[in-house]
């Protein structure tokens, strides 16, 4: 199933003949920022929400199937659209102020010294650049964003440490 324009209450199929669920309302008026498969279903993240969202076929004889979502947790949030990255069955995230996994349920990641170093050196305003990759050879997850390195200089001129400059590293394996 797909999402019509990114619509969350636009679903259908991707053959010519589009079937639409116009009822489906699971994110009321807010904009979605992400989604990501996650075994059978979909998570999606909303401004302050995280839903997931399953596709039921339809049953023999029944032209529509139909779609189910639920709410995992209100008032949470996705740093950017590309602060997502799902490795061996979790989902990781970066929200604001905080670290998350997802491994059927929300958890936080509780590093307290990275994430305070993290988010108290974060350029805020260019959060948006800010991304998440996986290191397979050595079972890591790498932040990366951009931090400010001279606050003095940074308050001076904003435009700087305006792209990504620094990571952090979760290693999975010993966490």
């Amino acid at each position: 199933q797909y999402c019509q324009s990114f619509k969350p209450d636009e679903w259908g199929t991707t053959s010519s003949t589009d079937v639409w669920f116009p009822n489906i309302y699971f994110c009321g008026t807010t904009n979605l920022i992400q989604a990501i498969s996650y075994f059978g279903s979909i998570l999606m993240w909303s401004i302050e929400t995280l839903f997931q969202v399953t596709y039921i076929p339809a049953a023999t004889g029944s032209p529509v199937g139909s779609l189910t979502s639920r709410t995992l947790m209100n008032n949470i949030s996705l740093l950017s659209k590309y602060c997502v990255v799902q490795y061996n069955q979790n989902i990781y995230w970066i929200g604001n102020g905080i670290f998350y996994v997802f491994n059927g349920t929300v958890g936080r990641l509780d590093n307290y010294m990275n994430a305070s170093w993290f988010f108290d050196n974060l350029n805020q305003s260019a959060k948006s650049k800010c991304f998440i990759t996986i290191n397979y050879q050595f079972d890591e997850i790498w932040y990366f964003y951009a931090r400010i390195l001279d606050k003095e200089a940074y308050a001076q001129d904003p435009t700087l440490y305006s792209e990504c400059n620094a990571v952090i590293i979760h290693n999975v394996g010993r966490n």
